[in-house]
């Protein structure tokens, strides 16, 4: 495993458990907790893949399912769904900011390994994250 994949790996934990905590905070049931999981870890890289004319890796590979189930279910059998709202504020934004770094940090290589200008690379790390 090299570093790309774990970067990727953070970021997709990340972005689910921020997602998980969206859900909670605006009350949706089971289902749109995991879709609000589920779209935040995987809907940036889907889009980049799009644009860069690329099959989305979550069609091809199994590693951000993975990720994000386990993610899932440890927000819920820690019960974070059950923690005060201040230290909730504060998950999310640890959260939410660790999925930030980390998927600007992939979209940016994907934009330099396509030898894109500078603008498409900036672009590429930010439609990620």
């Amino acid at each position: 495993m090299n570093a790309t994949e774990i970067i990727h790996i953070i970021g997709t934990a990340a972005f689910a458990l921020s997602g998980y905590l969206v859900g909670v905070r605006k009350r949706l049931d089971m289902l749109g907790v995991m879709i609000a999981a589920m779209l935040t870890a995987i809907g940036g890289g889907m889009m980049r893949d799009a644009i860069v004319g690329r099959i989305p890796l979550v069609f091809t590979q199994n590693t951000a399912w993975v990720v994000i189930g386990i993610t899932l279910l440890l927000a819920w059998g820690f019960k974070l769904q059950n923690t005060r709202k201040r230290e909730l504020a504060a998950v999310f934004l640890w959260a939410d900011s660790l999925g930030l770094a980390a998927f600007t940090i992939t979209g940016a290589q994907v934009g330099l390994a396509l030898e894109v200008n500078i603008f498409g690379v900036v672009m590429l790390g930010f439609i990620t994250a």
